[in-house]
């Protein structure tokens, strides 16, 4: 074997990939690092947001790569869900080794990405999902980025002492906003409070979820 004093060293490295399951989803979280904490530079309810150009950018690489997935977006962040685990070992030849196919489907994404927006840094996670959970995974990262997006008002036009002792949560942002006026506005956007998404290869290339999110059973 050749290099075979280094042999301890290529094990090690070995032992410590992230290895994916087959007979799981695979989930790709991207999220956008201090884009809702820079109200100056990022207007996130204004034309092509950043969710937007998430989307549209994950859906790019899943063209690329011919995969078949689903893609929610929302706020700052998006997740890309495989069903089929073979789809991401076709596209890049690297087996079930989770930090290769994250690594080679973020360059991907960001080769798109930084084109609208060079300057901000993507966080990117890889995580094997049960397929019976894909449904309830997409709705809990929907009411997250909804509260988010409550907040995300809140920051915008009220004093901070009204709403940064409230608990993360939808019910009480909600109340505040309601209180203000706000919310009726907030809702009217409807593509920023709950999110985008599109399923590659079966849906239209972006469906906006507006009222309620359209994937619950």
């Amino acid at each position: 074997m050749a290099f075979e004093q280094y042999s301890d060293l290529f094990e090690l490295k070995e032992q410590n990939f992230h290895r994916l399951d087959q007979g799981k989803a695979t989930v790709i979280f991207l999220d956008c690092q201090g884009i809702t904490k820079n109200h100056k530079d990022y207007k996130l309810m204004d034309k092509d947001p950043i969710y937007r150009i998430m989307a549209d950018c994950a859906y790019n690489v899943a063209e690329d790569i011919q995969s078949t997935c689903i893609i929610y977006a929302g706020v700052d962040e998006a997740s890309i869900i495989f069903r089929d685990v073979a789809d991401l070992y076709n596209a890049f030849q690297m087996g079930d080794c989770a930090d290769y196919v994250l690594s080679l489907f973020m360059q991907r994404f960001l080769k798109y990405f930084w084109e609208k927006y060079p300057n901000i840094y993507v966080k990117g996670t890889i995580f094997n999902l049960p397929t019976k959970d894909i449904q309830r995974y997409i709705n809990y990262r929907h009411d997250v980025c909804r509260a988010v997006a409550m907040f995300y008002m809140a920051k915008e036009y009220l004093p901070k002492e009204l709403y940064s002792q409230l608990e993360f949560a939808e019910e009480s942002i909600k109340e505040l906003l309601m209180e203000h006026g706000l919310y009726d506005e907030l809702s009217e956007n409807g593509a920023f409070l709950n999110g985008v998404c599109l399923d590659h290869k079966s849906e239209p290339r972006l469906s906006i979820i507006e009222e309620g999110l359209a994937l619950r059973p």
